[in-house]
């Protein structure tokens, strides 16, 4: 008796279940593969609607060739054992047991729903309240079983250093390196095969680029950070994405914004028109040279790299370091990367360090830095010079780095979004404006990439770009190291 009673408590149940399997938890999973069969056995046993039994049936065969996706992790899988995890497990039996043994007493109900039976004031109080109080605790048992752990952002380990830089230097551009800079949280998917770096500021978690790794784990660490963003109450933001992670950005249903291009020399076709060959020429004449040591590097060379660095600081007004979308000044970051360095009869006046991706075909200069007073040519011959050099070396592409799209700017009219998509490129490039921004890498006649930024459709501009400054800015402080994900 009972079975319409225990269809509907089990529906119940399945609604639950249900948005797990939406989330696609592991545990989710086999509990609704569990239910589909003990339902199909239950009403095989009891001759029932055999058609209920095959759609029951099919359900299971259509969702079983689909559980290498359902890798999420939830409490129920991946906190077994732990004093809350048994509370809720006792919580959950004990409260279908009640509406099992309920059931199975309640022939003069049989034919009611249990929201019908909770209705009936015919019925005794006492099993009225004891119903609906026991499937109350079943289901937000199972709601908190279902649920994925709270990640919390924490400076990154040492150990989590080295398995994202293993990923970088496998999957990663060149840029992708600067997820090892320790001011920025590390997420991994839970095959470990992927992850995402991000920063804290304001209401917003910022991603540095798209997820790296394998593909398929990309997107899973991608909704994995989107789904505990907002579970934190933040905004999960995107910044700096390529047309790759932009389609990963569109299965999540945020919104891609264009904020600018990327500045590409593909080193096997790149040769110096007449104008690049004049600068060139200049430079040498003014005794510009150029170096690219190889690390370790000694003390020595840092503490000329100081010199030029803290002249470049002062020079922009900066109090502080910026972060977040390029490294920091410091030997343990330096001292990891090659350094073009360039000199002007003998003193040294400019330098960047070259982060070094995709197996080391690709490369991209990180922090350009030069003194004031160094030639104007400075900044172009190290390019020239570098991009010969990497080409010497085997490496095929050395990227410039970012500048507004040429439809970009701040003038009125435009969408807020554009107007503010050259703000992004003004932190590193020792230039004035976007305008020479954009001249200065388009001298070198570079492929153009897109970059995109993506947010969610309700996400307030200013709000986001505000927390994106304090980040790049340095404002932002880094991830407490006290706290880890749990």
């Amino acid at each position: 008796g009972g079975s319409a009673m225990l269809s509907s408590l089990l529906g119940a149940a399945l609604i639950v279940v249900s948005l797990g399997v939406v989330r696609r938890s592991y545990g989710a999973f086999w509990l609704a593969v569990g239910a589909m069969a003990a339902g199909a056995v239950i009403e095989t046993a009891r001759g029932g609607d055999m058609e209920r039994v095959a759609a029951l049936v099919l359900a299971i065969v259509i969702l079983m060739p689909f559980r290498g996706v359902f890798r999420r992790r939830t409490t129920l899988t991946h906190a077994a054992l732990t004093p809350g995890w048994i509370l809720l497990v006792v919580s959950a039996a004990a409260s279908f047991a009640f509406m099992l043994f309920f059931v199975e007493r309640s022939e003069a109900y049989e034919g009611e729903l249990w929201w019908q039976f909770a209705a009936n004031e015919g019925a005794p109080e006492s099993l009225r309240s004891g119903l609906v109080g026991s499937l109350m605790i079943g289901v937000f048992t199972l709601i908190l079983l279902l649920r994925a752990p709270k990640f919390r952002p924490h400076a990154p380990s040492g150990e989590a250093l080295a398995r994202a830089s293993k990923l970088a230097a496998e999957y990663g551009r060149a840029e992708s390196a600067l997820a090892l800079t320790g001011d920025k949280a590390l997420m991994f998917s839970e095959d470990g095969r992927a992850f995402v770096a991000f920063g804290v500021a304001g209401r917003s978690w910022t991603a540095w680029g798209g997820p790296v790794g394998e593909p398929e784990a990309a997107g899973e660490v991608a909704f994995q950070f989107l789904d505990a963003a907002r579970r934190a109450g933040a905004q999960p933001v995107f910044y700096e994405l390529d047309s790759a992670a932009a389609e990963i950005m569109l299965e999540l249903g945020l919104a891609l914004h264009l904020m600018g291009e990327s500045a590409e020399l593909e080193l096997a076709e790149f040769t110096p028109d007449s104008a690049l060959a004049a600068v060139r020429a200049r430079a040498q004449a003014a005794g510009l040279t150029l170096e690219l040591r190889e690390p370790p590097h000694d003390a020595a060379l840092f503490d000329e790299l100081r010199a030029v660095s803290a002249a470049w600081l002062t020079a922009r007004g900066a109090s502080r370091e910026p972060g977040f979308s390029m490294g920091r000044f410091s030997p343990s970051w330096l001292g990891r990367w090659p350094v073009a360095l360039v000199r002007w009869n003998g003193r040294p006046v400019a330098f960047a360090n070259l982060l070094i991706g995709e197996e080391g075909r690709e490369a991209a200069p990180d922090l350009l830095r030069r003194l004031p007073e160094a030639p104007s040519e400075t900044l172009a011959f190290l390019i020239l010079e570098t991009a010969e050099a990497l080409r010497a070396r085997g490496v095929a592409r050395f990227v410039l780095g970012g500048a507004p799209a040429a439809s970009l700017g701040p003038e009125r009219g435009k969408r807020l979004w554009e107007r503010f998509g050259a703000i992004f490129y003004r932190d590193g490039a020792n230039h004035a404006n976007f305008a020479d921004l954009r001249a200065f890498k388009a001298s070198f006649r570079p492929n153009w990439r897109p970059q995109y930024f993506a947010a969610p459709n309700n996400a307030s501009p200013l709000l986001v770009l505000a927390d994106l400054r304090r980040l790049i800015s340095g404002e932002a402080p880094p991830a407490a190291p006290s706290l880890k994900a749990e």
